[in-house]
């Protein structure tokens, strides 16, 4: 019972979200222009508690490559690129931000984290230009299925499929699948033992 009136409250909120994310979406596609699609994702993630994660979510499913109902934006949540891909079941907490990225099914993404889009999105090889005028060089990071990093982390690389990133830490190169990685910049400090992974969990809200 619980599942079919979430069901049709999500329903019911996608129709009242629809007019600004399928707008974004028709703007991106006709005139390459990301300037609806930033200032609605924005604005709604400033909606609080379960109608916020609800208005998100469906945001998202109207907007992005791939994102899917079941999938958890926190307050403060915020996706900046229309290409990014987020699995089922995945949490993006409160604060987190996500570039360029594919975020696989069940993974999550702790308070604060920025997933940037690759290491280099910004040249700074030339002194003479501005910061902000520097060519960019956007690289999709991908959040493997089932991994978990932690609040305030950075991951500027890819994070293998169940593996943990510590709080804090800042990913700079690929980590494998199945580790524990933690510091600045992020090293496996432990390989976890590979076991049968059940499929990612659904949450019940």
């Amino acid at each position: 019972m619980r599942r079919t009136v979430k069901w049709i409250v999500l329903g019911i909120v996608f129709v009242l979200t629809a007019p600004w994310g399928y707008s974004a979406r028709l703007l991106y596609v006709l005139f390459r222009s990301r300037v609806l699609f930033e200032m609605f994702a924005q604005g709604f993630a400033l909606l609080p508690g379960l109608p916020g994660d609800f208005a998100r979510a469906c945001f998202y499913k109207q907007t992005l490559a791939e994102s899917h109902l079941d999938t958890q934006f926190m307050f403060g949540a915020v996706i900046s690129k229309f290409e990014t891909r987020i699995g089922r079941n995945a949490i993006l907490a409160s604060g987190s931000s996500v570039g360029l990225a594919d975020v696989e099914d069940g993974a999550v993404i702790g308070n604060r984290v920025v997933v940037l889009s690759g290491r280099h999105q910004h040249g700074f090889d030339d002194p003479a230009r501005h910061p902000m005028e520097a060519p960019s060089v956007f690289t999709r990071i991908r959040i493997g299925r089932n991994s978990f990093v932690g609040d305030n982390a950075v991951v500027m690389a890819d994070v293998g499929c169940n593996t943990i990133i510590g709080a804090g830490s800042v990913v700079v190169k690929d980590m494998p699948d199945f580790v524990v990685a933690v510091g600045n910049p992020a090293r496996v400090v432990k390989q976890r033992q590979p076991t049968e992974v059940p499929d990612a969990p659904v949450r019940k809200r």
